[in-house]
């Protein structure tokens, strides 16, 4: 089975208390958040996925307010049958399930502490 890694960043292209003004990326740039950071900022998001060698395969530049989940489709176009590993902001049940049903892609992601995890405990530990 092929695996492959996905993850969006920031990609902040003002600071936050000047992006009213900023018309260099009008249209593009919105405002969002990054949960890592715990920061508001504006800018874009950019999303890659790599193959299990860490070699990139697929890359999207999104407005920073645009879910992570809606990028995945555009990104993993084209692949059939594989493991991908993402982290929270790709969480949600019936996401994994349409993923599933109509790529044949398993999605594996951490869970939030108010999570049950169902996957081995010695497969999630971290450190």
């Amino acid at each position: 089975m092929r695996v492959y890694l996905i993850d969006g960043f920031p990609l902040p292209v003002s600071h936050f208390k000047r992006a009213a003004s900023c018309k260099l990326f009008q249209g593009l740039a919105s405002y969002g958040y990054c949960a890592s950071k715990s920061e508001y900022y504006f800018g874009c998001k950019g999303h890659l996925l790599l193959d299990a060698r860490g070699i990139i395969v697929g890359f999207s530049l999104t407005p920073a307010h645009e879910s992570e989940h809606e990028t995945v489709w555009e990104l993993l176009e084209g692949i059939q049958g594989a493991l991908l590993l993402g982290d929270k902001g790709y969480l949600g049940h019936s996401f994994k399930q349409q993923l599933f049903s109509l790529q044949g892609i398993e999605l594996q992601t951490p869970v939030r502490h108010n999570m049950k995890d169902v996957l081995p405990k010695d497969l999630t530990k971290q450190g």
